[in-house]
């Protein structure tokens, strides 16, 4: 019987863009559910920023990067994409 071979796990990256957060995820969770979920939460954690509040939310939520809170959030919420796992002092 053949050895399955493990796969080394990646760490968390710092920020991601939404096409690599979507690679990260893809199969974990539907499409659509994981966009809508980091699109939430970019919103929230954004709208209040300086530079954003007379933003809409189609504009924030436009964005094309994830950055390191808002990934955060969304693995504290749903968990590490399979593959990944939480650097130390994340």
């Amino acid at each position: 019987m053949e050895a399955i071979k493990e796969i080394p796990l990646k760490p968390l990256p710092v920020s991601v863009n939404k096409q690599q957060f979507d690679k990260m995820y893809n199969g974990q969770f539907p499409y659509d559910f994981a966009r809508n979920q980091i699109n939430e939460i970019i919103y929230d954690n954004r709208k209040k920023l300086k530079g954003y509040e007379m933003l809409s939310k189609k504009q924030i939520i436009g964005t094309h990067v994830v950055l390191k809170p808002e990934l955060k959030e969304f693995v504290e919420t749903h968990g590490l994409p399979h593959g990944y796992y939480l650097p130390e002092n994340y």
